[in-house]
């Protein structure tokens, strides 16, 4: 059993694979593996049984809503508004400093 990304690239595994086998002779198999947002979001499990040449795929679509949203955007405007507030009110002190003459440049 395998993982593959979009382009068909074999996801590495979390660990070994589970196998179960139920009283009628069936298994389950069962793997894990952490996937990162991608532009489709879309994975492929590939199980393959040699000893009969037989190989099943099946493509999974996972949500936008599964992967944890980014706080760099927000963090990075807010870093930016906070500089050009200090900055503004910087030269604010500075213009009213000067023009009531209260600047003292004395070294």
């Amino acid at each position: 059993m395998e993982w593959l990304d979009s382009s068909g690239t074999i996801l590495p595994a979390d660990g070994p694979p589970e196998r179960h086998r139920d009283s009628e002779g069936r298994y389950t198999v069962r793997r894990h593996v952490t996937v990162d947002q991608t532009d489709t979001n879309r994975f492929t499990c590939r199980v393959q049984q040699t000893e009969i040449n037989h190989l099943k795929e099946t493509e999974i679509n996972v949500s936008d809503d599964v992967f944890p949203k980014s706080l760099v955007g927000l963090i990075v405007g807010l870093s930016i508004l906070l500089a050009v507030v200090v900055l503004t009110a910087s030269a604010g002190v500075y213009k009213w400093r000067k023009h009531t003459g209260e600047f003292n440049l004395d070294v």
